[in-house]
């Protein structure tokens, strides 16, 4: 399945970076942000949490979807209603005051 990208959007939000398909180059841009979002609806396991969690970014991750449940809330990250951007932008706060715990 393929989603519609709004390059629109995504070119008047300097903050957001939008990377198509890559392999060989993904783990140069988990060294580049400072916390990882991913706010799919729905999810396996998320194996991109564990890798963007391999080079210190903490993570915000999907209640109830597959990776929900594997860390304690707060150790690395904290999950959220996929479609609340207040709760994203309240735990992306909770991770900023805390950065220094949560990237280690």
């Amino acid at each position: 399945m393929r989603y519609m990208i709004d390059n629109d959007f995504i070119s008047e939000c300097p903050f957001i970076k939008y990377i198509s398909y890559c392999q060989k180059e993904l783990v140069n841009h988990y060294r580049d942000p400072d916390i990882f979002v991913m706010s799919s609806k729905y999810g396996t396991f998320g194996l991109v949490y564990a890798e963007a969690m391999s080079q210190g970014l903490p993570v915000i991750y999907i209640r109830g979807q597959g990776f929900d449940g594997q860390v304690n809330e707060g150790e690395v990250g904290y999950s959220v209603q996929y479609d609340s951007a207040e709760e994203i932008a309240k735990r992306i706060e909770d991770i900023l005051d805390n950065y220094e715990n949560i990237s280690n």
